[in-house]
Order: C-alpha cells, then structure tokens, then sequence
C-alpha cells in the first residue's frame, strides 16, 4: 500500500500513519506523489478491464494483435492526457508501460478476467466512469481527444444497459 498527500506531498502525519499502520501488520510506503500512484493504477485497470469486461475473455487472451492493438490506443490516448495534466506516471512512456503490461503483468493474470465483466454479468454497475471515462472527462477538459477511451466507455455502458434492461446514452 501507498499513502501520500493528495495530489502531491508527504508529510509528519502520512508518515506517522504509515508507521502505525506497519507496526500493525500492514506494509506501508509514503509516496509524494500519489496522484502519479493512482493514475499508474487507473492506467492498468483502463488497459484491460473494459476490453476483457467487452470480449469475455481472460487478461492472457488480450496479448492477442488483434486486441493488442486497441490497447496500445487507449495507452497513447491516456498518457497524451496524463502527461498534458502534469501527472508523472510509473512507467516514463507508453513503450515502457506496454512492455511492462505484455511482458510482466498480464502473464501473471493471465487466466483471470476483469471484476468488471463479473458486475456486468451481475448486472451491476461497472466502475467505467473512474476509470476510462475519467480519461474522456480530463482529455475534455484539456482538449485532448480520447476516442477509443470514449468508446470502450460506451460500450460498457451499453453493457450495463443491456444486464439492467435499461438505455444508456453516449458519454460526449
């Protein structure tokens, strides 16, 4: 776990509760830069959630060129966005976060699926509009087009819809 002060700091108190929260079992970093943290987390979660929640697939079946591909468009569309908001990510480029993501990351989950797939086929809302749809939002405002984002956020919606047997309208 990472700890910080929201958007950018650490301080006397973020340390002494990670301290409290190490001492109690709970392994615990301070960062100063957590927004950078959240964001690199949102960036894996954007890569291959909505596509494996879309496909029915597992996270392996995603290195396939086909959906590599898409990948590679929501990566480019949200480091265009993060990098145009001053956000420092984990990985300092695209390139290097795909070679993570391909080489490192999926392997290990590679027979699993997305939890957003599982609220689909429950029929309960997807977390889409924190996590890619935070991208369309915040490329919006920074007039940065995003629309492969946008539409793999439609799409879930559209998902959703169908589960909840109700209509949802487009995202822009």
């Amino acid at each position: 776990m990472q700890i910080g002060r929201f958007p950018y700091g650490c301080d006397a108190s973020v340390r002494d509760l990670a301290d409290v929260m190490t001492r109690a079992g709970i392994p615990v970093e301070t960062t100063d830069c957590i927004k950078g943290k959240l964001w690199s987390k949102n960036l894996i979660n954007c890569s291959l959630n909505p596509l494996s929640a879309i496909t029915g697939v597992t996270y392996g079946r995603l290195r396939e060129p086909g959906s590599w591909q898409i990948i590679e468009h929501l990566v480019q569309e949200i480091y265009a966005v993060v990098q145009a908001d001053g956000i420092r990510l984990q990985w300092p480029d695209p390139d290097t976060f795909l070679g993570y993501l391909h080489g490192a990351m999926i392997p290990v989950m590679a027979s699993h699926t997305s939890s957003m797939l599982q609220d689909i086929l429950h029929g309960h809302p997807t977390e889409i509009d924190y996590l890619n749809g935070a991208v369309v939002t915040l490329g919006r405002q920074l007039g940065i087009a995003t629309p492969c984002n946008a539409l793999i956020s439609d799409l879930i919606r559209f998902q959703e819809s169908i589960a909840a047997g109700t209509s949802a309208g487009p995202s822009h």
